[in-house]
């Protein structure tokens, strides 16, 4: 059975400009969603700095040995053992172990389907799309469609699993005299490879004895009553289980202190921080990190919005591309004209939406953005026009010699 197949589409030039000519709607709408992204995301920037600049100054340090009244309400910084007294247990496999969370995470092996295009234009417009499917064997955690694969038959999955991921968390988690909040606990990830051996016994009697145990992994077979799976040569449809934990362990967080617990804390620019860290870290350190990932966030944005935008303006002049496609080389010339175009446009467009956005809360380099996109959009201005000149001047006859 081969584990690859190759399909074959032509299109005429009709159909490839019909296309692209749709392509256009799509393309606007990405242009326009392109501004409402960056304009979000530079207030959402400013506002975010803000927020922590006003947390570095009001955040205190609290003891987690007691409850502090006067801290009531205020942002506070602790460092502590995050500890619970609870068992967490998973009965589908007769588990039981002290721990703060507890994971399981299921997989099935099942076939995946990739594929790649290669695009072949030809002289008059029409082109021929190849397209190869690869199959292979991978451990997933959710159930694969194989009913839309193109070779289906060959490579059909059971469907959904007979066992499914799931996660514990204690309820009642503590630092000293506090109990963390829900959201704090998720941010506890720490975790760590359970060792089952001990409860080798439980899962062997919870599925009548139908598993593999190799090392810390149970090996199930699709149905209870299937083949036993071979951990080293898995078949499709094998399952394999594995647990993770996390145990208690020194914290920092700064959140807002409300009655022996804590809630999100919210800046007067409406931004909220509610955070935790494995060890023992000082406020301005967690503060530091924040406006790090502040800053790493904001710019993703502005690249994922300035590359929607010049992938808008792409998809707009498409089909010029695809009209000059009757000659492949002239229309691989547009092409690149086209999205040299796009992208400088898009360029100039995002510094000045960027620094429009930023006139509300920092005008002085906002206004140097302008200056910087004004600048760019001239430069290229000017240098079309030398360009056309010399272009002129290289086309025009040769001057007469006299007599």
């Amino acid at each position: 059975m081969s584990n690859s197949v190759t399909k074959v589409t032509r299109r005429s030039w009709f159909d490839r400009l019909g296309a692209s000519i749709k392509g256009v709607l799509i393309g606007a709408v990405l242009f326009l969603v392109s501004f409402v992204v960056l304009w979000w995301n530079e207030g959402r920037a400013v506002k975010t700095a803000a927020g922590l600049s006003q947390l570095r100054v009001e955040v205190v340090s609290a003891d987690p040995a007691r409850i502090d009244p006067a801290n009531e309400g205020r942002a506070v910084h602790l460092t502590g053992n995050a500890t619970t007294a609870e068992t967490l247990t998973d009965a589908e496999f007769g588990i039981a172990v002290p721990a703060i969370r507890l994971r399981r995470q299921a997989e099935m092996y099942q076939w995946h389907e990739e594929s790649r295009t290669e695009e072949r234009r030809k002289t008059g417009g029409g082109s021929e799309q190849v397209t190869t499917y690869d199959y292979k064997r991978v451990w997933s955690d959710r159930a694969i469609p194989s009913d839309r694969f193109q070779r289906a038959a060959e490579h059909a999955n059971p469907g959904p699993l007979r066992v499914e991921s799931r996660d514990a968390t204690a309820g009642d988690v503590t630092l000293g005299a506090f109990r963390l909040s829900p959201a704090l606990v998720g941010q506890m990830t720490n975790f760590e490879p359970l060792t089952i051996s001990e409860s080798e016994a439980a899962i062997r009697e919870q599925f009548d004895d139908r598993v593999v145990l190799a090392g810390n992994t149970v090996y199930l077979p699709f149905s209870p009553d299937g083949p036993l799976p071979e951990p080293g040569s898995p078949k499709i449809g094998d399952l394999k289980v594995e647990f993770s934990t996390v145990q208690p362990a020194v914290v920092s967080l700064i959140a807002r202190q409300v009655q022996g617990t804590f809630e999100p804390w919210r800046a007067v620019s409406g931004t909220a921080f509610e955070r935790l860290a494995l060890g023992t870290i000082s406020a301005d350190e967690m503060i530091g990190r924040m406006e790090s990932e502040n800053t790493m966030l904001t710019w993703a944005l502005r690249l994922g919005g300035f590359a929607m935008m010049a992938f808008g303006i792409g998809m707009v002049l498409a089909p010029v591309a695809v009209v000059a496609d009757v000659l492949p080389i002239l229309g691989d010339l547009t092409r690149m004209g086209t999205g040299l175009f796009a992208m400088v446009v898009a360029a100039a467009l995002s510094l000045a939406t960027i620094a429009v956005a930023w006139l509300a809360y920092r005008p002085v380099l906002a206004i140097g953005l302008l200056v910087a996109g004004a600048a760019l959009v001239v430069g290229l201005w000017t240098l079309a026009r030398r360009r056309k000149t010399q272009l002129a001047a290289a086309a025009a006859p040769p001057p007469v010699p006299e007599g």
